[in-house]
């Protein structure tokens, strides 16, 4: 185990996963792909469209633009989500697990997205992913934090 981890062998698991979302620590924060119902019948020709997030200001600062995109019947809805963000989208949206697709299957086992939906986060590792994987999606990167664009 690495030494910067170790102050978390004796914390509750609830505590420690909340804690750490360390890049690369699939056993502490998977990441999961998740379908977001929509607040509407879904049209046939419904575009498929990816949110991806991992830490609380993306998360956070997507919440708004999903509550958006749910009430728009030509959105299908899939959220890529660890750590952080997953939590808030656990509180905030209905999410039904589609296949259980964890870690590098939840990046790579669903279908092609039509566009993707993305914020900034601080350890860019799921975006970066979704990228190179469909890097023929167009993606929308929200500017969460003015020193993004910098």
């Amino acid at each position: 185990m690495h030494d910067e981890l170790r102050f978390l062998q004796g914390l509750p698991k609830d505590e420690a996963l909340r804690i750490a979302y360390l890049e690369g620590r699939e056993d502490l924060f998977p990441t999961k792909r998740f379908r977001i119902e929509s607040e509407m019948s879904l049209s046939p020709d419904a575009a498929h469209t990816l949110i991806v997030s991992r830490d609380p200001g993306s998360g956070s600062a997507l919440r708004p633009v999903i509550e958006q995109l749910r009430k728009d019947p030509d959105m299908y809805l899939e959220a890529l989500v660890d750590g952080r963000a997953e939590e808030i989208f656990r509180t905030q949206f209905p999410l039904v697990s589609e296949g259980n697709l964890q870690g590098l299957e939840a990046l790579v086992g669903g279908d092609r997205p039509d566009i993707i939906v993305t914020g900034p986060s601080e350890e860019p590792g799921i975006e970066v992913a979704i990228a190179a994987t469909y890097s023929k999606a167009p993606m929308v990167l929200l500017d969460v934090y003015y020193g993004d664009s910098l």
